[in-house]
């Protein structure tokens, strides 16, 4: 007979309470496992002998082609001008590119011709802006004495120092350009707009000669064969000069007429700026000489056009008005110089004294108290 103590007893009872509990637990997940897995797994299930039905294989992916070389897209007969980095949608040097490379692949034609018809297709496209101005000129032409009066009385009254005579004759002109139709600034937004359409192409050229584009280096014709390289010749600068100071002189670009300039003005403008023309295309690629003696040349076109009265009548535009030479225009720098010492050495004026004894008593009145003991 088992006689236990009641600490026994408690050990007993605790232990069977832990058995129960385990064998509890172990048969909950039993019967989860039972309940969840229905049947065993069969090897059919991975070792199956049937192809099923219905069901295509992709074809194996083809092996990417390289991009295509400058070569081949020449051969092709597509454009390079990205690949070379010649072309940018927000710069207008890309569309003329772009044109040019067109003219060139779409009409088979050398290069140094594609720079020639491109040029007159561009300055024919822009034709209106030198009638504008022409019409501009021939406007002007007419109040040139009106003109003159004005600048005067003007000179007279800075030379006085009548700052209210200035602003008075201000008025007065502008009042006149307004009856009469004058816009003095339409004639800096011709200069603007022919400036910019020549550093256009001018840019253009010369970005494509730096890169070397294709086809340049025999594009060229008679001596200048290679289009890459400066004229070993000079001819093409003497060229350029000597059109160019025959376009300055003419006035078509400017619609100005030379002699109302200053001598030493006119004198750079019809020899220094084609001198410095001259020793600047001496450096530059033939393709940029190429454009530049060929807008100049159409330049001297349109001067001898807009001479005639039918090509004159025919795009409305006035008869110009020559003016006699400005007389101060005829001043040597020696002369010019003198007046101008002149001027400094004359005394001043009422009113130059009236206002340098203001600002003297404006300063006197905010300057510290001068105490004597």
């Amino acid at each position: 007979m088992l006689h236990l103590s009641r600490a026994g007893i408690r050990v007993f009872s605790r232990t069977a309470l832990q058995a129960s509990t385990t064998n509890s637990l172990l048969n909950r997940k039993k019967l989860a496992v039972n309940e969840t897995q229905s049947r065993g797994i069969n090897t059919n299930d991975i070792f199956s002998s049937k192809i099923p039905e219905n069901i295509t294989i992709p074809e194996v992916p083809a092996t990417p082609l390289p991009a295509p070389s400058v070569d081949e897209l020449l051969l092709q007969g597509q454009s390079v001008l990205t690949e070379l980095g010649l072309f940018d949608w927000y710069k207008p040097t890309g569309y003329v590119r772009w044109a040019m490379e067109s003219i060139h692949t779409n009409l088979d034609v050398p290069w140094w011709a594609t720079i020639v018809a491109s040029t007159i297709a561009l300055r024919l496209f822009l034709i209106y802006v030198p009638i504008l101005s022409q019409r501009n000129a021939a406007i002007q032409s007419r109040y040139h004495k009106e003109m003159a009066t004005f600048k005067d009385r003007m000179d007279e009254a800075k030379s006085e120092g009548d700052n209210r005579q200035v602003q008075s004759v201000l008025v007065e002109q502008q009042r006149f350009l307004k009856e009469k139709g004058i816009k003095i600034g339409r004639q800096f937004q011709i200069i603007l707009i022919n400036g910019g359409v020549f550093m256009t192409q001018f840019l253009a050229l010369k970005k494509m000669a730096s890169v070397g584009y294709p086809g340049l280096e025999t594009g060229g014709t008679l001596w200048l064969e290679n289009l890459l390289i400066p004229d070993p010749m000079y001819i093409l600068p003497v060229l350029t000069a000597v059109t160019l100071h025959l376009t300055v002189k003419s006035g078509v670009e400017t619609g100005a007429n030379m002699n109302q300039y200053p001598t030493g003005f006119k004198a750079f403008m019809a020899y220094g700026f084609p001198a410095i023309a001259f020793a600047s295309t001496c450096y530059f690629p033939a393709a940029v000489g190429v454009y530049w003696f060929t807008s100049n040349t159409i330049s001297l076109i349109y001067a001898k056009l807009f001479k005639l009265p039918s090509v004159r009548k025919l795009f409305n535009i006035p008869e110009l008005v020559v003016p006699p030479e400005n007389i101060s225009a005829r001043k040597t720098f020696s002369e010019l110089y003198k007046n101008m010492k002149e001027k400094k050495s004359a005394p001043p004026s009422i009113n130059k004294i009236r206002e340098q004894d203001l600002i003297n008593f404006k300063k006197a009145g905010n300057a510290k108290v001068i105490r004597k003991d």
